[in-house]
């Protein structure tokens, strides 16, 4: 009873604390006012968490997890044949409205972890590796690498930026087919002439 109830009160925590980050940001984040805004104290806060590092790397880490099980929904819907459709329909679901402050957050935390990588060295790594062996794993056999892969995360993460900073969601998505129809082009074997 006592480890679920513990079990239980951080992760309503964990919920409070993102819907916190989502309106305020974690850049200047101080523990008392957020404590505040989530019902509990600071010193409950490093007790469930450990730190202030600790607690956004957690936070994000849901987020990241949510993001993830609709990249691999979708890529179990989409088998090999629809490698380009699993590329735009994953960017309609990035790219929709109610999913653009937890992509800004996850912008935010990206930026505060490089700035501070001793402290955020496990989220860094954490966030890198699992969804560079997701998309490795969607990816056509001629294509599945570790490089591949990150080419395709670099340029997700690349246009996001875009599309956050401009706003402009019709050009980003022409980026992006217009990367997809380049990537379909080279998984495509090649006839060789004898």
């Amino acid at each position: 009873m006592c480890n679920s109830r513990y079990i239980n009160t951080r992760d309503q925590f964990r919920k409070k604390c993102l819907a916190y980050f989502l309106r305020h940001g974690v850049a200047n984040l101080s523990l008392r006012p957020l404590a505040a805004a989530v019902g509990t104290s600071a010193r409950m806060l490093l007790h469930y968490f450990g730190s202030k590092e600790a607690l956004i790397a957690e936070v994000m880490e849901q987020v990241q997890i949510r993001l993830q099980a609709s990249f691999q929904n979708l890529a179990a819907n989409h088998g090999a044949a629809g490698r380009k459709t699993l590329l735009q329909d994953f960017w309609k679901v990035l790219t929709a409205r109610p999913n653009q402050p937890a992509l800004r957050l996850l912008f935010e935390v990206q930026m505060l972890a490089l700035q501070n990588p001793k402290r955020y060295r496990r989220y860094l790594t954490r966030a890198s590796t699992t969804w560079r062996k997701l998309i490795e794993r969607a990816l056509p056999s001629r294509q599945k690498s570790p490089v591949s892969a990150t080419l395709y995360t670099a340029v997700i993460d690349g246009l996001l930026l875009e599309l956050l900073s401009t706003g402009d969601l019709k050009r980003t998505s022409r980026a992006l087919t217009l990367f997809a129809d380049h990537c379909q082009a080279k998984a495509r074997p090649r006839n060789i002439k004898r």
